[in-house]
């Protein structure tokens, strides 16, 4: 079933830049290609909004979060890597009916900041692929709240993550795009259970390119 969540995620992340990535496609500066010289060094400020799945099932039933965040990055197309720096924090509620108990509700929560390298593609049209990968410390938080009771668990850890996405131009500077991002060799305390946060994440980009 999480599965099928994360790629109902993409359909509807796709299905909704991609009106706007036809409709802007005949500007005429659209029609220039993200490096206007061979060589150029490309910078862009990304700002995201999506969806993950945590994959441990500790942290049911909270493993769905809405994902915010942003990215710095920069390359010289002509040299090729370059660097990008990362934050994003994400969060999941639910209300839980306890029988004979009333509503309890749980909450996870986590927040990361990463940096790595960042590989921009120069295609000579308005499109630009991108991968990437690096380094994260992860803050995780998870909380339980039965009727009259208040329980938090949370703990810090380094992982790894890895990106793809694809940017449009739309105008001198403003860009629209898509990015799939996965986290993997976290490790946690939860509870008093060695978990992981590890995930896999969809978001909607907005950026500026410089």
């Amino acid at each position: 079933m999480g599965d099928a969540r994360v790629h109902g995620g993409v359909l509807v992340h796709l299905a909704a830049v991609a009106p706007l990535l036809a409709g802007c496609s005949a500007s005429p500066s659209a029609q220039q290609g993200l490096a206007a010289r061979e060589g150029e060094t490309y910078g862009a400020i990304l700002f995201h909004a999506g969806e993950r799945e945590l994959r441990d099932e500790v942290w049911e039933p909270v493993e769905r979060q809405t994902a915010l965040g942003f990215t710095i990055a920069a390359a010289s197309f002509e040299e090729g890597l370059g660097m990008q720096f990362q934050y994003f924090e994400g969060r999941g509620d639910a209300d839980e009916d306890e029988p004979g108990s009333g509503v309890g509700s749980s909450t996870s929560r986590h927040h990361e900041v990463g940096f790595g390298l960042w590989l921009p593609i120069e295609t000579h049209t308005p499109l630009m692929p991108y991968v990437g990968f690096g380094a994260l410390r992860m803050w995780a938080r998870f909380e339980s709240a039965p009727p009259g009771i208040v329980a938090h668990s949370d703990d810090v850890s380094n992982g790894g993550f890895a990106n793809a996405g694809l940017l449009f131009r739309i105008g001198a500077h403003l860009v629209l795009g898509v990015e799939a991002r996965v986290v993997f060799g976290t490790r946690l305390e939860i509870q008093g259970e060695r978990v992981d946060a590890d995930y896999g994440q969809v978001s909607a980009v907005l950026g500026w390119a410089f």
